[in-house]
């Protein structure tokens, strides 16, 4: 099952520690700190707070449930919403 909502998620992956990962790549810092900022508010909103990294030209996201120690319908729907927001 995880294989095909991961299939849905271009560039996503499952890490070494069975998170959902992406690097968005993007030019100079502003850009990620704007996409930064939409996601943060995404978190809020959704009460599911994700892992945000972000260095020039790179902005790394990366998700897991802490209650179940794993990964959850939430966090790929979490994903999806952050690939709507880099379009955004």
């Amino acid at each position: 099952m995880d294989d095909e909502r991961l299939a849905a998620l271009p560039g996503w992956r499952v890490n070494a520690a069975g998170r959902l990962e992406k690097t968005f790549r993007h030019e100079g810092f502003r850009a990620g700190l704007e996409f930064v900022k939409r996601v943060g508010e995404m978190c809020e909103a959704t009460d599911h707070h994700g892992d945000l990294h972000l260095t020039w030209g790179a902005t790394r996201l990366e998700v897991w449930t802490h209650a179940t120690g794993g990964l959850t319908d939430k966090d790929f729907a979490w994903a999806a919403r952050a690939e709507k927001l880099w379009g955004a």
